[in-house]
């Protein structure tokens, strides 16, 4: 068990989308190895690719894209959704890009890739489009049919089976005549399917009983079963970057044209009613509208286009000359904030720290706080004189205690049972000091971990100082699970973007060793060893419903049960030494077991800590049952019984903004 942490140009755009059928899922996307990078400046014309290239999706999640560069020194990428900028940055040959996380049906995501050896520069421009679930269904004698869809997550056609939804008559592109269902966003393929004539009694095929047929994604369904998938081909798309807009200068305003998957491309401009400019335009074509116009006058653009099975589309956008001279808004003011304009939300007076505010930077801090930016600062960080020791808190022999601190009389808690590395311990042996033990087996035992930005630090034992273990991995916004991924007995790091994850078996940089998709964007992620092979894997809850799943695949879980409420903070574990983990729920500092993966009453529970405090369970002392722990501000109190008390042990690690996790590092 580990506790989580806390965006080719038209000519290629055209051929690319008229032979997709659908995007390959994310698990079958490679990703390539050191091998495969070809960098070799001078050698030959900087290259760049895009795998897949332009293509549709389905998944809300959207789609994995492995960047490459060839001959180049330096690369970069950007994504777009018409001309708004959604991510950027610059990429090594092999880096796999997630683009389209949370788009809309329709939605055109634009990459564009530019590479330079530093001499010649290349850039080629590719397009992922949000596509809907085409079903067609073909039957000789029907009149009239419905279907019944549902996938592994239970989302299905309707509210419930009586209502699914009546599909509408076409003829399909090849001229067969077909029923047509399209899914709505938020039901995903795979999917089931089955349909039915509407009678009473009504004809159904598959037969009842059955579990439905299988659908991957845009497909076609005969009567007798046979699934056909078939291509979907967005339509055509023209826009300006910004749209319907206002200008205020004598020198009018600089529109950018966009065009994607069409063969023809027409424009025409008039300036109150009257054309004075026509003509052919390019993608990515600037136009100027308004030159030496004067304020009142009104422009309107029309672009017209022809798609790539024949589909027409026409657009036009407005520009309203405005009173005003053109001046630049005033700057901000402050410094540091220079480049923003004074209106920005941004552009705020530095201010002072008040407890449970974010520190920003040019942010003043009282002499004594120590914060870095982005760092929250909580009221009760620091003990001040006057202040209680709650039950709990471990106060060490040396501990400075400020007056007025309440402690009772001979508190002391004894230092932990120390056990030399190499001493044999088995898994519930209860080690007192002064016991001989034989050297030996790995003494195994969780530790805890840091995280700051994408650098990791790990220490091997319960105490302060520097970490012992230093790397980085992935990229500063991803989130962050810890598990043993190929149980070789070593907790290694895993991140996830969307609902795309990349694990690695090594605690090292570099790239990925696995690769595939889980649960949906919005899902509470965590991990643990659910049936008890020693390798760890997801699950997800969705309010307190809780998704298993013992395997690195899509697909249906294997466990699906409710427990607890929505609101209770979650947390796996080993909490009887059993194979395999299950989960404890906490409200305010109480925590109720479950020893089994069900729904139900807790086994039982026990409080630790304050209801503030933030929880990890482990390991702690290598018996094989999780206890807990709770951090406050960044001081670590560790407890090896599942019950009230004091802390065992007690010790400093990192810094407040840090984000903490827990695993076993393979050497203590």
């Amino acid at each position: 068990m580990r506790i989580k942490l806390k965006g080719a140009l038209i000519a290629a755009c055209a051929a690319l989308v008229a032979t997709s059928v659908i995007a390959p899922a994310v698990a079958d996307v490679p990703v390539p190895t050191p091998a495969d990078e070809a960098v070799d400046a001078g050698a030959a014309a900087p290259g760049v690719t895009a795998e897949p290239g332009t293509s549709i999706f389905h998944d809300e999640a959207g789609i994995a894209v492995t960047l490459s560069a060839f001959n180049a020194t330096s690369a970069s990428y950007q994504v777009t959704l018409r001309g708004d900028l959604l991510d950027e940055g610059s990429y090594e040959h092999g880096d796999v890009i997630a683009i389209g996380a949370g788009a809309e049906v329709g939605d055109d995501l634009e990459l564009r890739l530019e590479a330079t050896d530093g001499e010649e520069t290349v850039v080629e421009e590719f397009v992922y489009t949000r596509m809907p679930i085409r079903i067609e269904f073909t039957h000789p004698n029907w009149e009239q049919v419905r279907i019944w869809a549902w996938n592994s997550a239970g989302d299905q056609t309707g509210d419930d089976w009586s209502s699914a939804h009546l599909m509408t008559q076409e003829i399909a592109a090849d001229g067969v005549e077909v029923w047509v269902y399209t899914f709505t966003p938020d039901v995903e393929a795979p999917l089931r399917v089955m349909f039915h004539d509407g009678g009473d009694p009504f004809e159904q095929v598959p037969e009842q009983g059955s579990e439905g047929w299988l659908v991957e994604g845009p497909s076609r369904v005969s009567h007798t079963g046979e699934v056909t998938p078939i291509v979907v081909t967005p339509g055509p798309v023209v826009y300006v970057v910004g749209g319907t807009a206002t200008f205020d200068s004598d020198a009018g305003i600089d529109v950018t044209l966009r065009a994607l998957r069409t063969t023809e491309r027409e424009l025409s401009l008039t300036r109150d009613g009257v054309e004075i400019e026509s003509g052919s335009f390019e993608h990515g074509d600037v136009l100027n509208i308004g030159a030496d116009s004067t304020p009142g006058e009104v422009f309107v653009l029309t672009l017209s286009a022809v798609g790539l099975t024949g589909e027409s589309v026409s657009v036009p956008f407005t520009f309203t000359r405005i009173e005003g001279d053109g001046d630049v808004p005033p700057a901000c003011e402050y410094e540091g904030l220079e480049g923003l304009p004074a209106d920005d939300p941004l552009c705020v007076e530095p201010g002072e720290v008040e407890p449970g505010d974010e520190v920003e930077p040019g942010d003043e801090v009282e002499p004594g706080d120590e914060v870095e930016p982005g760092d929250e600062v909580e009221p009760g960080d620091e003990v001040e004189p006057g202040d209680e020791v709650e039950p709990g808190d471990e106060v060490e022999p040396g501990d400075e205690v400020e007056p007025g601190d309440e402690v009772e009389p001979g508190d002391e808690v004894e230092p932990g049972d120390e056990v030399e590395p190499g001493d044999e311990v088995e898994p519930g042996d209860e080690v007192e000091p002064g016991d001989e033990v034989e050297p030996g087996d790995q003494f195994r035992a969780d530790r805890l971990g840091l995280r700051r930005g994408n650098r990791f630090f790990k220490n091997l034992e319960l105490v302060g100082g520097n970490a012992e273990i230093d790397f980085t991995f992935g990229r500063i916004g991803d989130e962050v699970f810890i598990g043993d991924w190929n149980g070789n007995g070593i907790d290694t790091p895993a991140i996830r973007r969307g609902n795309h994850f990349y694990l690695t078996n090594t605690q090292q940089g570099g790239w990925a060793d696995t690769l595939f998709t889980f649960g949906r964007v919005g899902d509470e992620v965590f991990v643990g060893d659910w049936n008890g092979d020693g390798i760890d894997t997801f699950s997800v809850r969705r309010g307190n419903r809780i998704f298993v799943s013992n395997t690195f695949v899509s697909g249906p879980a294997e466990e699906v049960f409710t427990f607890g409420q929505a609101g209770d903070e979650l947390i796996p574990g080993n909490f009887n030494g059993e194979p395999g983990d299950t989960f404890a729920v906490r409200r305010g500092n109480e925590i109720f077991v479950s020893n089994t993966l069900r729904g139900g009453n807790a086994d039982y529970s026990f409080t630790f800590g304050h209801p503030g405090d933030e929880v990890f369970v482990g390991d702690w002392n290598g018996d094989g049952i999780d206890t807990p722990a709770v951090r406050r501000g960044n001081r670590f109190y560790v407890s090896n019984h599942q019950q009230g008390g004091w802390a065992d042990t007690v010790f400093t690690f990192g810094r407040l903004g840090d984000d903490v996790f827990v695993g076993h590092w393979g050497t203590n």
